[in-house]
């Protein structure tokens, strides 16, 4: 499981340069959120499939930049079934 959540991170840092990059030339939420995703898959966590969803906010919604038009947040989530873990 951890392998997979710095699998994921780095998806999201990936994605959040390439959507920032995207914005700086051109500011079209819609470009800025294919390239983002595009380079969210390119580290292997494609939207929509196996569970994965990649959610790209510009400005981000949360954090020290909510407010910033030139930032961009990227949330990478995946299912993870947890196959050994067991609660008592």
């Amino acid at each position: 499981m951890e392998f997979t959540k710095r699998r994921i991170q780095t998806a999201a840092d990936a994605a959040a340069i390439g959507g920032a990059t995207q914005l700086r030339v051109d500011t079209a939420t819609t470009n800025v959120t294919s390239a983002a995703q595009y380079d969210s898959q390119l580290n292997g966590f494609t939207h929509g499939t196996n569970g994965v969803t990649v959610v790209i906010n510009t400005p981000p919604s949360t954090g020290a930049y909510a407010s910033d038009t030139g930032a961009v947040e990227a949330i990478v989530k995946r299912n993870q079934p947890t196959y050994f873990v067991s609660f008592r």
